[in-house]
């Protein structure tokens, strides 16, 4: 389970989604001139108004396009081109529902081209405004030190290293490292011991996300860990130290170029299982 505990997403997203929706819809009018014939589909005669009929169906297939192709799923460790690759992703998605509009409707004619325009023009405005939110966000961390995360890593080795220095150079992430803790007496960096780590996060509980590296940890220790995330609602990754433990029932995130590994959410906890 993906908690949004300290998070700006519950409120970003939205205000996005409404964003996107206002623009297809509004370079509809500008864009689009649907045909005089009318529709006689619906006994309502508002119903077979063309645009009004072209706004419930985005309002249905949007949602539900983004969905599927993730469209709203951006991290602050999601790189640019990621976001490039998901308006690329969705723009092909949405182009192809669009144009299956005027296949099932069939009296709607529209020019092919005139189309293309409309769809190149709305996520011109879409990608405009999602590259905004996206760089406007590392600005507000870097430079206010807002929307932050409280971090501890649990473990030794190259790729906790390599993670304490993302967490610690990389400021427009707006990772906090709060302490790194293992059993290894040589190192002089750390903030002390696996089990000064229980003590640490039973006097805080402000911790919001917990990187702990498999193979330092016994099971014991690892549902320990666990056991806490659920209890006091943050978020458990975990730092593999080779890629042959990468299964289908661990999510995979890259932090640069570092695997980090989280608990899948449940299908029946998925959101499109609920309704």
């Amino acid at each position: 389970m993906e908690y949004v505990r300290g998070r700006y997403s519950w409120v970003l997203r939205p205000l996005l989604i409404i964003y996107d929706l206002v623009i297809i819809n509004l370079f509809t009018y500008y864009f689009l001139n649907f045909s005089d014939s009318q529709l006689y589909f619906f006994s309502h005669d508002i119903l077979n108004n063309k645009y009004l009929l072209y706004f419930l169906y985005s309002l249905i297939f949007w949602p539900l396009s983004t969905y599927f192709t993730k469209f709203y799923k951006v991290y602050r460790y999601s790189s640019s081109l990621f976001v490039l690759s998901l308006l690329i992703k969705q723009f092909f998605v949405y182009s192809i529902i669009t144009f299956a509009f005027t296949g099932i409707f069939r009296s709607i004619d529209l020019n092919a081209f005139v189309t293309l325009r409309y769809l190149l023009y709305s996520f011109y405005a879409i990608a405009l405004v999602k590259f905004l939110s996206y760089y406007g966000l590392k600005v507000f961390r870097t430079f206010l030190r807002g929307n932050l995360r409280n971090v501890l890593l649990i473990g030794n080795g190259n790729r906790v290293n390599e993670l304490k220095r993302i967490f610690t150079l990389k400021k427009e992430l707006g990772y906090k490292l709060k302490g790194v803790y293992n059993d290894n007496k040589n190192d002089l960096n750390r903030s002390g011991s696996i089990e000064d780590c229980y003590n640490y996060l039973e006097n805080n509980l402000n911790i919001d996300e917990i990187y702990c590296a498999i193979d330092d940890l016994s099971e014991e220790e690892i549902t320990k860990f666990i056991q806490y995330s659920e209890k006091n609602k943050c978020n458990i990754k975990f730092i593999p130290n080779t890629d042959k433990i990468l299964t289908k029932r661990l999510k995979t995130d890259y932090y640069s170029y570092l695997p980090v590994l989280s608990l899948q959410e449940v299908s029946l906890n998925n959101g499109i299982n609920k309704l």
